[in-house]
Order: C-alpha cells, then sequence, then structure tokens
C-alpha cells in the first residue's frame, strides 16, 4: 500500500498512515489462514492504482490494461467471492472517479 501512495505522489506521511491503516483493516487480519483470500487482498490496492492510471492516462492503456486484467483474473481464479465483490467496487470507483474529476477526458462517455 505504502509503494500505491507514493507512486500516487502523496506526502511520506500519509503513505505511511494509509499503509498502517490497510495493514490492520479486519479483512487483511481474518485472510492469514487462507492464503488465497490474502492473494486477493493483497492485490487490490494495485488494481485500484491501475484504475486510477487508466483515467488519468488513456495514452497508456496498452501498459496499465493488461496488468488490471492479469491482476483481476488472479483474483477472480484465487477466491471468486472476492473476486466478484471487488469486481463491482472497482467498477462503481472507477464511474464515480470518472464522473467527478474534471479532468477525465473519459468523462464525456458517461456524460
Amino acid at each position: 500500500m505504502f509503494y500505491v501512495l507514493k507512486k500516487e505522489k502523496f506526502p511520506t506521511l500519509n503513505a505511511w498512515i494509509g499503509a498502517l491503516a490497510y495493514t490492520f483493516m479486519p479483512q487483511v487480519y481474518m485472510s492469514f489462514h487462507s492464503y488465497t483470500k490474502f492473494i486477493a487482498v493483497f492485490l487490490l490496492p494495485f488494481m485500484f492504482y491501475f484504475i486510477n492510471q487508466l483515467l488519468r492516462e488513456p495514452q497508456k492503456t496498452y501498459k496499465y490494461l493488461p496488468l488490471l486484467a492479469t491482476s483481476t483474473a488472479i483474483v477472480i481464479y484465487s477466491h471468486p467471492m472476492n473476486g466478484v465483490v471487488y469486481g463491482i467496487s472497482l467498477a462503481i470507483y472507477a464511474l464515480l472517479y470518472a464522473y467527478l474529476d474534471g479532468k477525465i477526458i473519459s468523462r464525456r462517455f458517461f456524460l
């Protein structure tokens, strides 16, 4: 999580707080007994990062779309129930992010 937040240009303190909050989240604690669920939880921040990059920089679709597809496939393969929930959450996040951020070009598609 720290890596993803630093890549998004957050200050170091904010990245540390986000990483600690993600680490001590109850979902992470409950997934230690199941390595497949842990893989799904581990890939979630990277999936949000890939969504952000796809919406911010549509010219780099060739780079981030395969990464998003691969991580989504791994999550669905490792734990299907989490994969469905994460997929719905990511779709809602992408729609809200594209709608609320005026700098995103793909916003016109939704309006």
